[in-house]
């Protein structure tokens, strides 16, 4: 298959959404996927990330009508399609358009109307099909009233060649909690880092961007760190600590669960789901919740190291390609703008594909 993956990744820190996509395409090309980032004639299958193109690059946002403009003429400008070309004129048929839904923005910290909530619900009307995060996710956006009916929920996964446990935790004491979060928004959980701090025996590490004008008390802070150290970081801590507000599918968690460290987050958003019961929630005694994993931490470690390899980037690279075989059919479909689907052959529309 040769997939077209509209969004330039980037090999530094960048958010989660950069960290999936470009494990994604390391894992189609071990699979022989030919993957690349713009559009062609001769596709099978495009997939278009929330309302961004990435994280380098001129043009960063994509828009609605520059998404209609790609489904309908295979260009994401208007002068081609002006003058009269099409991409996908001399093709059997226009490959299939994938939309991987990252989460309801203000939901979790930024501003009612954000522009890029605006956009990602624009273009998807444009789309064949829908990749939600998690379960959460995916009702976040239909109480936005997108028709979710075209959707599948399917977790990400994580580079397990690169994130794996340790052979043996560190010592107990004092018992080591990491956050991590490339935005510097507080609804991230920031202020959970500083209250867990203050208990006795606990040591906070924070890795990513602190938020501004908040005091940052016995949190040790760490710069962003690259696909290729944070493991290691990882790996000298017992727990992930994931406060954020109606996360939708975080792909720190499940770095931090393929390293082997139980997680305690906040009981919103798609967390719940992706934990599942490799940790406890945080909310509304820290205290507690961390006295509960430190009491139950080898069972919980245990519990997280079996899970890890559901938790592979192969998995969910393997789910994708598919959706998209079944997606980009011969016979007997039909489907919007003249696209040819096979809604009867598609599964997981109505379930989490994350086994």
């Amino acid at each position: 298959m040769k997939i077209a993956v509209l969004y330039r990744t980037t090999d530094g820190p960048w958010g989660g959404g950069n960290t999936f996509l470009r494990s994604l395409k390391k894992a189609w090309r071990e699979m022989g996927i030919e993957v690349n980032d713009c559009l062609q004639g001769d596709l099978e299958g495009v997939l278009i990330n929330s309302s961004s193109l990435g994280a380098i690059g001129r043009q960063n946002n994509l828009t609605p009508e520059m998404a209609r403009r790609a489904v309908r003429t295979g260009y994401l400008n208007g002068l081609m399609p002006l003058l009269g070309f099409s991409r996908w004129r001399r093709a059997s048929r226009r490959p299939s358009f994938v939309h991987r839904l990252d989460g309801v923005f203000r939901l979790y910290g930024r501003r009612a109307g954000d522009p890029a909530d605006v956009a990602q619900l624009g273009i998807n009307r444009f789309m064949d099909w829908t990749i939600y995060q998690s379960e959460f996710c995916r009702q976040s956006f239909a109480e936005e009233g997108l028709d979710v009916t075209r959707s599948t929920v399917i977790f990400n996964g994580v580079d397990t060649d690169l994130f794996y446990p340790a052979s043996k935790p560190p010592p107990m004491k004092p018992f080591r909690l990491v956050m991590v979060s490339w935005s510097p928004n507080i609804h991230k959980g920031a202020p959970y880092a500083v209250q867990a701090s203050q208990i006795p025996d606990v040591e906070v590490t924070f890795v990513g961007q602190w938020p501004p004008g908040l005091l940052s008390g016995k949190v040790r802070l760490v710069q962003p760190q690259t696909h290729n150290t944070l493991p290691g970081l990882l790996r000298q801590q017992h727990v992930l600590i994931h406060m954020a507000l109606n996360e939708p599918g975080c792909n720190s968690i499940l770095e931090g669960l393929a390293c082997g460290l139980p997680v305690i987050y906040h009981p919103s958003g798609g967390s719940p789901e992706v934990v599942n019961s490799c940790g406890v929630p945080g909310e509304s005694d820290l205290k507690l919740a961390i006295e509960q994993v430190q009491d139950r931490y080898y069972e919980l470690r245990s519990i997280t190291i079996a899970r890890i390899p559901e938790l592979s980037i192969k998995r969910a690279a393997k789910q994708y390609i598919e959706l998209f075989k079944n997606l980009y059919c011969k016979d007997n479909c039909s489907g919007r703008y003249g696209v040819k689907i096979l809604r009867t052959k598609l599964k997981g529309t109505n379930e989490s594909l994350f086994a």
